[in-house]
């Protein structure tokens, strides 16, 4: 080389930036290579290696770089045999960098290396590496489904949440449409949501869904989409939240609420009408005991009774929508009010029932009416839904409900009853709204028979729920608590027969028709009445009667005077002249916690309106019979 061109060289090695050293192979006494030594290094190499020159010249490279045999001893046979210089990748533990080494060989058995530090960059790429793995592991662990829907609209990735949201392994997902995972109502305006993302236009990111599973179980699906980036590409990121069991709270609540609107309507009326009902059938009751002879005359009344019970029925299914009214509860066998229940339900209809009712299931706290009410209704809708004929299978079991049970019930003990029939079914589109008030798919009916037993079931803390499919019958379930009274006997209520001696009977209510009627019946079981319209006189008659020595022994209080004093009050007032008083409070308005816990209140009993013949005088006898 002439020696203007290697001082041109020279000048130029020494003034690079770029870490540069010269190597001559080491080779041991059977000619094999076996380090390097370098011969020369510019000063760019000496900041590199924090050495200085004299200290690297002449020494072996593995020495300086810290490793235990050079990584380019085979690459350098590659240059020689190639011609052409190769790049390569290396890590020195000595100086704690990353490199990027060029091997270039202009002569034989020498070589020139040019260094570059890469170590920033392996740094950030392994904080990616972590930050990727640690983002991986978030998005697999979190409850919500999340996918990248690229813009062909297939999956480019969907997390294990999704996939277990669509009865799909994780695997199966990316390369699969994302419409396939929709109900197929849903996908028309899935695709134009998803257009008009894209496109930039301004719409709602958020949407609601119904996703199909795998297994052909649909949920309810609250979908937020935002747009990014994806490979370099406009793509979606889909967040999905499993909304099912929000959706069947939000039904529930609306249901609530619409039985809340007409309660208020209901109760005024079946209030009134009660009222009235009370007079009619007492009167019609009273009657027929002095016409057992006309038979004709004996079978009308009769037949007016029957109509008076159908109505009486009627304003209890209306009460039941009341808001506020609380079922009058005591204990009970479910057992026993089942069979007694289904046996009538069903009395001559060409549908046959079966019972599954083991020995040892728990008694509740319940209103019987009510709850006879409720599976009447239950029972009468699957013995309409099999017009052929067909089996009702009635079971009962006990349960223990946990905390996170999905049914919005308290945790603790159960009595599920289910009701299956071999009917129709219903279809998927009415199940959300069997509940509701008036709703009915069938002819001449009211629509109110389920919503009653929705709202019956409901006051009592329970829950009702439905399952169906179409041409296979339908299945109702009920959830009751169960007593936490312990059973010890089972007592017999024995018929009481009014008392021989004439007693004293004090009756308070604002309508005359009613103060009449029950003057009329309490007069012929040989009672002695004095009647009060309000509340004040009553209080005057019974404290006269207390001082004069000749106390009442029972009074029958109305719970609502408009304008007056109630029971309610009225019973404080009495209990201040006789703390030993036996008072009845009678409504037939159930709105008022009163009538369900009578006896906080201070009453001995309670009748509801309309009460008959039978009704009032057996509650009087066994009321005057415990009396000291």
């Amino acid at each position: 080389m002439p020696r203007a061109s290697e001082e041109r060289y020279r000048s130029l090695y020494f003034s690079m930036n770029i870490p540069v050293a010269l190597h001559e192979i080491l080779y041991d006494q059977t000619d094999r290579a076996v380090d390097f030594v370098i011969l020369e290094v510019n000063p760019a190499y000496e900041l590199m290696v924090r050495l200085e020159r004299e200290r690297i010249i002449g020494r072996k490279a593995s020495k300086i770089y810290g490793l235990e045999k050079p990584p380019y001893l085979e690459i350098y046979e590659q240059v020689v045999k190639s011609g052409q210089p190769i790049t390569f990748e290396m890590f020195s533990p000595l100086i704690d960098r990353y490199l990027i080494a060029a091997v270039f060989s202009p002569w034989p058995g020498r070589f020139a290396i040019a260094f570059t530090d890469i170590t920033k960059y392996k740094q950030t790429e392994d904080l990616l590496r972590e930050s990727e793995a640690e983002y991986s592991t978030l998005v697999n662990q979190a409850k919500d489904g999340i996918a990248i829907i690229q813009q062909d609209g297939n999956l480019q990735f969907a997390n294990q949440a999704l996939a277990m949201m669509s009865g799909y392994l994780a695997q199966e997902l990316p390369g699969k449409p994302f419409l396939d995972l929709l109900a197929p109502e849903c996908r028309q305006m899935a695709i134009q949501r998803h257009k008009s993302y894209l496109a930039g236009e301004k719409v709602p990111s958020v949407y609601e869904a119904k996703l199909k599973g795998k297994n052909g179980i649909t949920k309810e699906v609250e979908f937020s989409i935002s747009v990014i980036r994806y490979a370099g590409n406009p793509a979606l990121m889909a967040i999905a939240r499993d909304i099912t069991e929000r959706k069947r709270m939000e039904e529930e609540l609306q249901r609530i609420q619409k039985l809340e609107s007409i309660g208020i309507l209901a109760g005024g009326i079946a209030h009134d009408f009660n009222n009235l009902l009370t007079a009619i059938a007492g009167n019609i009751s009273f009657s027929k005991m002095y016409v057992k002879a006309q038979r004709d005359a004996f079978e009308s009344l009769t037949d007016a009774e029957a109509a008076c019970q159908q109505a009486k029925n009627l304003t209890q299914q209306l009460l039941t929508f009341s808001k506020g009214g609380d079922p009058i509860k005591a204990l009970a066998s479910v057992s026993e009010l089942v069979k007694d229940t289904v046996s009538l339900a069903l009395c001559g209809s060409r549908v046959r029932y079966e019972l599954s009712l083991p020995n040892d299931l728990w008694w509740a706290d319940i209103d019987r009416g009510q709850v006879r009410q409720a599976i009447s209704n239950l029972v009468i809708n699957a013995d309409e839904a099999m017009p052929e004929g067909g089996i009702v299978s009635i079971s009962a079991e006990n349960v223990l409900i946990s905390q996170d049970n999905g049914l919005s019930l308290k945790p603790g003990r159960y009595v599920k009853l289910c009701v299956k029939d071999q009917g129709t079914g219903i279809k998927t589109e009415h199940l959300s709204k069997i509940f509701d008030p008036y709703f009915t798919t069938k002819e001449n009916r009211s629509g109110l028979g389920l919503s009653v037993a929705y709202a019956i079931i409901t006051k009592h803390g329970g829950y009702i729920g439905v399952e169906s499919e179409v041409g296979q019958g339908t299945t109702f379930y009920i959830y009751l608590p169960a007593s936490a009274r312990e059973i010890f006997t089972v007592r017999k209520v024995v018929e009481e027969k009014p008392p021989c001696e004439r007693r004293r009977i004090l009756f308070m209510d604002d309508q005359k028709i009613i103060r009449d009627r029950v003057r009329r019946m309490l007069t012929h079981l040989k009672y002695e009445v004095e009647m009060a319209s309000e509340g004040d006189e009553a209080i005057e008659l019974f404290k006269k009667a207390y001082e004069s020595n000749k106390p009442f022994d029972a009074v029958i209080l109305d719970l609502t005077i408009p304008g007056g004093k109630g029971g309610k009050e009225v019973i404080q007032k009495l209990r201040e002249i006789d703390p030993k008083v036996k008072a009845i409070v009678s409504s037939g308005y159930s709105n008022d916690p009163v009538m369900a816990d009578y006896m906080h209140y201070g009453f001995s009993g309670v009748v509801v309106k309309p009460y008959d013949f039978d009704e009032l005088s057996e509650t009087l006898s066994r009321l005057i019979q415990t009396t000291p």
